[in-house]
């Protein structure tokens, strides 16, 4: 598979003309795919660069473009190349003239992106004067501050640029039939870099604003067979979080990291990931100063050398040199690694007048401190410049304080590539000041640690002692605070509320604080309205990385879809349970709508296995226990003792110990009767909690997902026929025997992820379903058109008004279960008695049980809700980690 990824003779290394001059001769080739899935030609994309060149008719007036990963932006790129007009790629919402980029360096022309339009804007005439010149050789400016905003700018030319993606065309080994997706942004050197070195090779790009943990992003990967990835610290880490090596897209073939330094373990795990797959893992360094990239590290190499850099990019050369500026050569020795190469950048601007200048750098101070290591690659083992570098930004810790300082904070700002830390020295708040940071730094503001001191640490010089402040910033870092669970931090609020938890830890995701069905989709509905998107996996993903989330989406907003993807599971709930109280409804009328129960527990499974299967075969099953407690025992066991007294049933130890299916016959059960089903499903979880304390089953279930799944509703199949034979059960029994084979179906559909898996589930679930309830029932039948839906849809997207609704009802759909044996004695023996019109009136009958009882269902949820928080805050703790400020 790596073998067809060695480019053909005629490689990007022998092109002559620039890569944005020459794109004409890749013809009729895909160079963009758009977000509506439109493929345009390399031909199509010259002219219309060539459109946008010729409204830039001055030449070398200088332009400013919002950079965002849309075409519009990108013609206007490469436009601005092909006509050599000077341009500065800013962030979307980096180009107001108040700016201070823009209002330092005051560009005649920009191209903005105006609410869902694109149009150029002149901002003044070209003066022909030495502070407005521009030089010839100038063809790009970016901020190297990250996004602090700060007034220096990296002056790259068209050599730069064209030198650079030619280099890294050259190692990543790009050919035209190779796909990049814009997952990073496009102001940003090293987003831009993939752009520029697959236009180079002939390749193509995707273009997307979505973000890896969108599962729509996932969607186009595929749906475009995107073979490379390129990914940033942060992204590596939200590749784990969304099961990126569990579950790769099959057309992937290269994966690249930049942007910072990647842990060694990750560095290992994905090197032995990607040798498994057939897939080329390059972990790279580079700075904007050198336009993008200056090394990478051989993916045969990324095993044994996990802590390095690597060697050169092609053209490119590195020197270790010692204070004296003399060279080390000899291994494990510590100097500033030096690089040489034609992609070092002309120099920085400062001001406009800077523009005119030509360049003066021959090679690049990177300002890291590096060594050889003992395989002759570089090794990063510090850093001398004061920078941070945070999830792909550039935070330059001077900046920080500057920023500070112009709103009249005086601090100091030290941190490493975790977090920055801000120590405040004037007693203003800190809250406040995290805050100002976090907006114009667009950094998630858990990166931001700040704090109060009486006064400034200093060194026996009088310098600043930053270590100490770093030390302070550490241990605040790993410090966890008490707080309660309150508005004001809306995603733990939201899982407080969901999940009736006061205690919840910065580490705790939806999977360990035992989510399951019920909760899911009031969660689900949360995050969505607060992130816009619903991430892929959220449910995996701690309260660090959502709120990190939350704050990246307040700043840089999503806009909000007008439908919502809804899990199919939630539809097929809300049809099972709809079946039953239609039925019960009136009985004697609906006997062909039998068979809502049985769905009910093939999806209690496979909710099971969606949310808690890390957690089981960890080994972990008490958050899924506790989870089922707090969310269905607890209000069952309320309601049935308010019953048992109301009605003066006998009581028996059995109703409380949630046995009565053992002990209480049929005819005695009463108003109660319904409730079998809360106990059998109880039993059920707890049976496959105890089957995953044994280790050897767990291990055995990480192996061999799937077939421990199968061998597992194979022991509750036996389990009914032992039930059946031996203790004379009924094929329709209250008790567990009779549907923990359903269970552990609906789990093996969940880690099911082959089509012939699928089907071959439905088979077996056919099967013993009709030799349990016989083909003349009616619940066979609905059974199996619902593992056939489950088999084949995973998702549905309704119109949000829709999809809000069937959310809510089905979130309810617990409440309502409870409810509606009393809602069935209202409208069977109640209404009749008074009201003659019900008396025999089917339909009636049918719309007031399924009506009253959802209804109730929505009252019960809202009211446990308040009663829940209630509790928590007058009883509960509260817990929230490191991001907090002192």
């Amino acid at each position: 598979m790596v073998s067809t990824l060695v480019p053909p003779a005629s490689t990007v290394s022998t092109q002559k003309p620039h890569f944005f001059s020459s794109l004409e001769s890749h013809g009729d080739r895909v160079a963009i795919v758009l977000p509506d899935g439109c493929h345009l030609s390399y031909r199509e994309l010259a002219e219309r660069a060539d459109g946008y060149a010729r409204q830039f008719s001055r030449r070398h007036q200088l332009l400013v473009i919002e950079m965002r990963n849309d075409i519009k932006a990108i013609a206007a790129y490469l436009g601005a190349l092909r006509s050599g007009t000077p341009v500065i790629l800013a962030a979307e919402g980096a180009t107001s003239r108040e700016h201070p980029i823009i209002a330092t360096f005051r560009p005649e022309m920009a191209v903005l992106h105006r609410g869902s339009a694109w149009e150029i804007e002149a901002r003044g005439e070209h003066a022909d004067d030495d502070e407005s010149a521009l030089h010839p050789d100038l063809a790009v400016m970016l901020s190297t501050s990250g996004s602090t905003g700060s007034p220096k700018l990296v002056k790259l030319s068209q050599a730069n640029l064209h030198e650079n993606a030619r280099s890294i065309a050259e190692y990543l080994e790009i050919t035209p039939e190779r796909r990049a997706i814009t997952n990073l942004p496009l102001h940003y050197s090293y987003g831009l870099s993939v752009l520029n070195s697959h236009l180079a090779a002939g390749a193509s790009v995707v273009l997307t604003e979505l973000s890896v943990v969108d599962e729509e992003f996932w969607q186009v990967v595929r749906r475009e067979q995107v073979t490379d990835l390129p990914g940033v610290p942060y992204t590596y880490e939200l590749f784990e979080k969304v099961g990126l090596r569990s579950d790769p897209p099959e057309s992937l073939r290269v994966m690249t990291q930049a942007g910072g330094r990647l842990p060694p373990n990750l560095v290992r795990d994905y090197s032995e990931f990607a040798r498994s797959r057939g897939i080329r893992f390059f972990v790279m360094y580079g700075q904007t100063e050198a336009t993008a990239r200056m090394a990478y590290l051989p993916p045969e190499q990324t095993l044994e050398n996990s802590d390095c850099i690597g060697v050169a990019i092609p053209r490119g050369k590195f020197e270790i040199r010692d204070e004296a500026g003399n060279a080390i050569r000899k291994p494990g020795h510590s100097g500033e690694l030096v690089y040489q190469g034609p992609n070092v950048m002309m120099g920085y601007a400062l001001k406009r007048e800077d523009l005119a200048a030509p360049a003066k750098l021959t090679e690049l101070q990177t300002g890291d401190i590096a060594q050889w290591s003992e395989a002759g690659f570089v090794k990063i083992v510090g850093r001398s410049s004061r920078f941070s570098k945070i999830a792909g930004l550039r935070i330059g810790l001077d900046d920080v304080e500057r920023i500070l300082r112009e709103s009249g904070r005086r601090s100091y700002a030290t941190g490493n590539d975790e977090f920055v830390a801000v120590a405040l020295i004037d007693g203003s708040d800190a809250a406040s000041a995290r805050q100002l940071l976090a907006e114009r730094c667009k950094l998630p503001s858990h990166h931001l640690i700040v704090f109060n001191l009486d006064e400034a640490p200093t060194l026996p010089s009088g310098k600043i002692d930053y270590l100490t402040i770093r030390k302070a910033g550490e241990e605040l870092h790993r410090k966890e605070a008490a707080d309660v669970v309150t508005g004001d931090d809306p995603v733990r609020a939201l899982y407080g509320k969901a999940l009736g938890q006061a205690r919840i830890d910065d580490d705790a995701s939806f999977a360990t604080l035992g989510g399951d069905s019920l909760s899911y989709m009031i969660v689900s509905r949360g995050l969505e309205k607060m992130l816009g998107v619903l991430p892929q996996h959220w449910e995996r993903l701690t309260f660090h990385d959502l709120e990190a989330l939350r704050q990246e989406r307040a700043l840089n907003p999503v806009k909000q879809r007008a439908t919502t993807t809804l899990s199919v599971d939630v539809l097929l709930r809300l049809l099972a349970i709809s079946t039953i109280f239609i039925g019960h409804g009136a009985p004697d009328h609906t006997g062909w709508l039998r068979g809502g129960t049985t769905i009910l527990f093939c999806l209690a499974g496979y909710s099971l296995c969606r949310f808690q299967r890390e957690q089981f075969l960890a080994g972990s099953v008490v958050p899924a226990i506790k989870g089922a407690f707090r969310r269905i025992v607890i209000p069952y066991l309320l309601l049935m003792t308010a019953l048992l007294f109301a009605t003066k049933m006998p009581p028996h130890p059995a109703w409380w110990s949630l046995t009565s299916v053992f002990f209480i016959g049929t005819e005695d059960r009463g108003l109660l009767f319904s409730f079998w089903f809360i106990e059998a499903l109880l039993h059920c979880l707890l049976i496959v909690s105890g089957l995953f304390l044994i280790p050897p089953l767990r291990r055995w279930a990480r192996a061999q997902p799937f077939a421990s799944g199968l061998a597992l509703t194979g022991l509750g199949a036996a389990a009914f026929w032992v039930g059946r034979h031996f203790f004379g059960s009924e094929s329709f029994s209250h008790k567990f025997d009779g549907w923990l084979y359903v269970y552990m179906l609906g789990w093996t559909f969940a880690v099911a992820t082959r089509a012939w898996q699928r089907l071959l589930l439905v088979a077996v679930g056919s099967a013993v379903v009709i030799a349990q309830f016989g083909p003349e029932s009616s619940r066979p039948y609905w059974f199996i058109g619902a593992m056939l839906v489950l088999a084949a849809v995973r998702e549905i997207r309704l119109p949000a008004g829709v999809g809000g609704l069937v959310s809510q009802l089905a979130a309810a759909s617990y409440m309502a279960y409870l409810a509606h044996p009393l809602v069935l004695h209202v409208t069977k023996f109640v209404l009749p008695e008074r009201f003659p019109f019900f008396d025999g009136n089917v339909p009636a009958a049918i719309l007031l049980a399924y009506v009253g009882t959802m209804l109730a269902g929505v009252v019960g949820a809202v009211a446990w809700q308040q009663v829940s928080r209630i509790f928590l805050m007058l009883f509960g703790g509260a817990r929230r980690g490191s991001t907090a400020t002192a």
